[in-house]
């Protein structure tokens, strides 16, 4: 062994630790390192010094309150990505002020430096963020985006901290086909035998109607369809002969009525690559824009139902979506 040109005696190997550990220019190195690392200055695998915040203007419906005489519309944050990747926020996730901007279409509308708030009825759920000046708004008002406070409002506006974003796709509807409509009955039946919902296969009218098609790219596309079935037995996977108690016990009126009318109306089901997933109802798209520089827009919708208001964000090559949401009591 001791012919060996890179055998080390124990006290070679000593002093060579004791200088590595004490060597001043290491020392200052890995200080500096540190340093930019508590203060969110190492970039991140997706190009930015920090976390990835995604959330929509909002109206703010507590409209008795001196705060929102004061802020009118705020962003609140409903989704972060961090190096794990995507996933929904918490009211601890954020807390101090940054810059942000608010976009649509790809495009920035605004930069806005904007403080956490720590006094509104958003941030007990939610980091809400508001706005020292205007905010810009497109269209003009409606209720399309009013959810159960019944404000006549904008449509929400995309609000990041995203420095990378652009749009890569060109959104559009289509007509619905024949061939979809085999394509979600097919994936009804074929998923109803899997998770032991009940037999489909002798069912008449399963779709009441295909109404159209959103294309995302050549081989993704969300189908929306009006069902003849209570869709809230799929997402709880409980059978279709569920005693309607069941679901009047759960507190979710909306779920309630569609367990009465047995029928869900404009369901909404991704197609990627020939795979069908099954998303929510009532979906409203709010805006597509890559903002994590993977060459793929996230896409975000909006939902209202009784109670009950929120978003669902479809990313990682439009193969996951999150959801997070509010309620109004």
């Amino acid at each position: 062994m001791k012919g060996n040109k890179n055998y080390c005696s124990k006290q070679q190997w000593d002093l060579r630790i004791f200088k590595f550990l004490f060597d001043p220019k290491l020392n200052i190195k890995l200080f500096i390192l540190t340093i930019y690392s508590m203060a969110g200055f190492v970039k991140t695998s997706f190009g930015q010094t920090n976390h990835i915040l995604l959330g929509t203007t909002e109206f703010y419906f507590k409209n008795n309150s001196r705060q929102y005489k004061k802020y009118p519309y705020i962003g609140v944050i409903f989704f972060i990505k961090d190096e794990s990747g995507w996933k929904a926020t918490n009211h601890s996730t954020i807390n101090r002020e940054q810059n942000f901007n608010i976009l649509y279409k790809g495009t920035k509308l605004k930069s806005v430096h904007s403080n956490f708030d720590t006094t509104s009825d958003w941030h007990w759920s939610f980091p809400t963020a508001v706005f020292n000046s205007n905010i810009p708004y497109i269209g003009k008002k409606t209720f399309q985006f009013a959810g159960m406070g019944d404000e006549f409002r904008y449509r929400p506006l995309i609000f990041t901290n995203s420095k990378g974003y652009k749009s890569n796709n060109q959104l559009y509807f289509r007509p619905a086909t024949t061939t979809d409509s085999l394509v979600i009955q097919s994936f009804l039946i074929n998923t109803a035998k899997e998770l032991k919902l009940g037999n489909l296969d002798t069912v008449k009218n399963i779709i009441k109607n295909v109404n159209r098609v959103l294309i995302i790219h050549k081989d993704v596309f969300l189908v929306e369809a009006d069902i003849n079935l209570n869709m809230y037995c799929f997402t709880d996977k409980v059978p279709f002969d569920t005693d309607i108690s069941y679901f009047e016990r759960s507190g979710n009126v909306s779920a309630q009525l569609i367990a009465r009318k047995n029928q869900t109306s404009q369901c909404y089901f991704l197609v990627n690559n020939k795979q069908v997933s099954y998303i929510d109802y009532g979906l409203k798209i709010v805006d597509n824009v890559d903002l994590d520089n993977d060459g793929y827009d996230e896409l975000v919708f909006r939902f209202d139902k009784y109670n009950n208001s929120g978003y669902i964000l479809l990313t990682d090559k439009w193969k996951t979506y999150l959801t997070n949401s509010f309620v109004y009591h």
